[in-house]
């Protein structure tokens, strides 16, 4: 019967040690996918710009939250830089447009303007 008890004892710490080691791989998986998804977000919203500055139109809108996953994330605009941030994780991508400087939340409808020395980000609205 004590033979039985222990060889129990042994599974389930065994078992233990083995869901602890799977589950730290997959949070391990999900964060860099995250990180990922979220960097593909970045480069595509900095080409977007430079699409636009390239093309021939003057004024574009944009309501961030067809861009930015979800209200806890902005997206700041510094120079040739585009930043998308959630809890201190910061997501760069580089534009060759000049973006100039600005803050902008989930809920914010912008209007991107060309001018001669780059583009110009202008907050319409703060949807609720």
């Amino acid at each position: 019967m004590i033979e039985f008890t222990i060889s129990r004892v042994c599974l389930t710490i065994c078992g233990i040690v083995l869901l602890t080691t799977v589950s730290a791989s997959v949070i391990v998986l999900y964060d860099g996918s995250v990180d990922d998804r979220m960097q593909t977000i970045a480069n595509d919203a900095a080409g977007m710009m430079d699409r636009f500055e390239r093309s021939s139109v003057d004024v574009m809108t944009l309501s961030l939250n067809e861009i930015l996953p979800g209200p806890e994330y902005t997206m700041e605009v510094d120079g040739h830089m585009l930043i998308l941030e959630k809890d201190q994780k910061r997501y760069t991508a580089a534009s060759a447009a000049d973006l100039g400087r600005g803050s902008f939340t989930y809920n914010d409808v912008i209007e991107i303007k060309k001018t001669g020395s780059g583009l110009v980000f202008v907050t319409l609205t703060q949807e609720l």
